[in-house]
């Protein structure tokens, strides 16, 4: 996956990772989006996203058991946990199959769309009715947008805000979704050939600079205010979005 690539492509990774890793210490969200973002600029799919499997698992494992919410968010939400895997295979598929165009294209449409709705402010809740009519369906876009691109938050956490759960329950849903899809996506990775064994070990050192970021971006979440962050953000996910259908257009 990796081999052959430029020595300043190995460096532009590791500041893409440790990007990721800094804007998940400072917001709470956005390792792959922030990453995959980045590195698209001078990689082109499906590398970045196959590096994402291990820095996504090792930032995010302890969400899924913390708080105490583990049976609560399975009991509550095991018809979007069940059908997660199932979107994610699908996603993986296409990551595998499509043409590099139509993966640039659809990865870029992703980032564009995802990254807005991850920057707004949602303020509407879902009825317990709805609730249960939407809790498969997003399991199954989630996972397949995962799938393809590594972004599973954006419409779990869109989900996960509108039907009002807690502070403490949210982080504690959002990390079992996070692991659980995960894990789908990595195994499916691997069953389609889009990564083996020595890429998993890229994918263990790509997480390293994402955990320094992690750390950086906790320690300096008060002294960055938040706002002004997330619109850098936004700018940087419009312009790979925006270079990204231009690369399957052009």
């Amino acid at each position: 996956m990796m081999e052959g690539l430029d020595l300043y492509i190995f460096g532009f990774v590791f500041f893409a990772m440790a990007a990721g890793g800094f804007s998940k210490g400072v917001v709470g969200i956005g390792l792959p989006l922030t990453a995959v973002s980045v590195m698209s600029f001078l990689i082109g799919p499906p590398v970045p996203v196959a590096l994402m499997p291990i820095p996504i698992l090792l930032t995010n494992i302890w969400q899924a058991f913390s708080g105490g919410y583990l049976m609560r968010s399975l009991r509550r939400f095991w018809p979007m946990l069940i059908c997660l895997p199932l979107g994610t295979v699908f996603g993986v598929k296409v990551l595998a199959q499509a043409e590099k165009g139509l993966l640039s294209l659809l990865l870029g449409c992703s980032i564009l769309v995802f990254s807005l709705f991850a920057q707004w402010r949602l303020d509407w809740r879902l009825s317990p009715r709805a609730e249960r009519f939407a809790r498969p369906l997003v399991g199954l876009i989630a996972g397949f947008v995962g799938g393809m691109s590594s972004f599973f938050g954006p419409p779990l956490i869109m989900f996960l805000v509108s039907v009002g759960l807690p502070k403490d329950h949210f982080v504690g849903a959002i990390g079992l979704s996070f692991l659980i899809g995960i894990i789908s996506m990595t195994l499916a990775l691997a069953f389609y050939k889009v990564i083996g064994p020595l890429d998993f070990i890229w994918s263990a050192a790509a997480a390293l600079p994402a955990i320094g970021g992690l750390i950086l971006g906790q320690r300096l979440r008060r002294r960055i205010p938040e706002a002004k962050f997330r619109r850098v953000l936004l700018i940087v996910f419009l312009l790979s979005g925006l270079n990204l259908i231009r690369q399957a257009i052009v």
